[in-house]
């Protein structure tokens, strides 16, 4: 239960975090605006989560939720990376703050979850024999005797310092908007959705998005490789590094 509670709050801050960007100006009847649209999307999740065929089984329960967890943050982080981008190629002058805070978003958001470890050990180590049997068993939910992660706090409050005439905050939402409209493209692809099968409808969001994540963290490895940023702080650095990117 305590797995369920976690998960369940990091997603209703992940959702809220990125509420806080979006723009006064509301650009179409259909969707809603900030925390309405927060309390829309976990409201989402909660008619998810009463289709599971095993509801009322805590441990998936558990699983489901911090498979939609993982599927907020990911959309949360791709949101975040592509709007910097974006501003670093803009190349405009006012756009070096929002661009500040965008990246202090994403280290935010990346950050270790887990709480330091301890300096001795919780228990003795088990026997060979106990070790080879827990393997033999196949997962079921959330291991009960895994630390529970620390839940994120004032996760993206930063984000509501962008001012509101400020372009990154539509950008922010042009992004968001086209990350969902490729989930959508991708559970239609494989005729599963949430509705239906919100299980493998969400293992394919989860799977595309750290497949996505995944590739941007090889984009960065690469141009770290090449010219030694990581990631670009500037026009003139986003453009050696897209220039060594697209040179392999």
């Amino acid at each position: 239960h305590l797995q369920c509670l976690s998960a369940l709050h990091n997603i209703i801050v992940f959702y809220s975090a990125y509420a806080r960007t979006m723009p006064q100006v509301v650009l179409s009847k259909d969707r809603l605006y900030g925390p309405d649209y927060a309390q829309q999307m976990v409201s989402q999740v909660k008619t998810s989560v009463e289709a599971l065929p095993d509801s009322n089984q805590a441990h998936e329960v558990a699983r489901f939720l911090q498979q939609a967890q993982r599927v907020a943050l990911g959309k949360y982080l791709l949101t975040l990376t592509a709007t910097t981008l974006k501003l670093l190629a803009d190349a405009a002058p006012d756009n070096a703050g929002s661009i500040r805070l965008l990246r202090a978003a994403i280290k935010e958001a990346t950050a270790p979850q887990y709480p330091p470890l301890a300096q001795f050990p919780a228990c003795l180590p088990e026997a060979p024999a106990v070790v080879a049997m827990r393997r033999k068993i196949p997962p079921k939910g959330p291991n009960p005797e895994s630390p529970t992660p620390e839940p994120y706090r004032g996760l993206g409050l930063m984000l509501a310092a962008l001012p509101e005439t400020d372009l990154s905050r539509a950008v922010v939402m042009t992004e968001w908007q086209r990350i969902e409209a490729q989930l959508t493209e991708v559970m239609t692809q494989k005729s599963t959705f949430m509705a239906t099968a919100p299980v493998t409808a969400q293992a394919n969001q989860e799977e595309f998005l750290s497949t996505s994540l995944e590739l941007e963290n090889m984009r960065s490895r690469l141009g770290e490789l090449m010219i030694g940023v990581k990631f670009p702080s500037s026009h003139s650095e986003y453009q050696q590094w897209v220039q060594a990117y697209e040179t392999q």
